[in-house]
């Protein structure tokens, strides 16, 4: 429906493009969450189902381009949602302009569960995306889609902080989401 419409609009080829691989990324998350019963979902098959397209399989000779390491956290569903959107900007700008579009780039995730400091806080999750072996970085020039859904959509949606840095190695974006005690599969 969304490839007829902008098809019929007349919408230029990358427009199309972005906002179908949006779609796409989309469709496999809302697969990911109807199998769990729209309960949420590990983070850790958030980050793994949406760097899935830029992952190179064994046996290609370029292994371990993603990386994703931390321990079990559980999302709730409009965080989860709220994230891949997140997650798939950064990967489509890795994938453009970034350690994706080397040949020896490469990116990873990690991410660390903090206890709450204050009695009664919930818990919080720190991600930590990171980009290496790509292109010299400079921060844009203009901004995007991508830039105001990671620090508004997060911070609106998740009640979360986004923390981007263009260093000239790789970009890096550190984002702390906060947890309930039942979202958090380690609680």
């Amino acid at each position: 429906m969304a490839a007829q419409t902008l098809r019929q609009a007349k919408a230029p080829a990358a427009l199309r493009t972005a906002f179908e691989a949006r779609l796409r990324a989309l469709a496999r998350l809302h697969d990911m969450l109807a199998r769990g019963g729209w309960e949420g979902a590990l983070l850790r098959e958030v980050v793994e189902r949406t760097l899935e397209p830029h992952a190179v399989p064994e046996g290609s000779g370029v292994v371990g381009r993603v990386a994703a390491d931390g321990p079990p956290v559980r999302l709730a569903p409009n965080t989860t949602v709220t994230l891949n959107l997140a997650l798939h900007e950064l990967a489509t700008n890795a994938a453009k302009y970034g350690a994706l579009s080397a040949p020896g780039g490469r990116v990873e995730v990690a991410w660390t569960l903090e206890r709450a400091g204050k009695r009664g806080a919930p818990p919080l999750v720190e991600i930590v995306w990171r980009e290496r072996g790509g292109p010299p970085v400079w921060p844009p020039e203009h901004r995007g889609f991508g830039s105001p859904l990671l620090e508004r959509g997060l911070t609106r949606e998740c009640g979360g902080e986004v923390r981007l840095d263009f260093a000239p190695e790789g970009v890096e974006c550190r984002i702390r989401l906060p947890l309930n005690t039942t979202e958090n599969g380690a609680a």
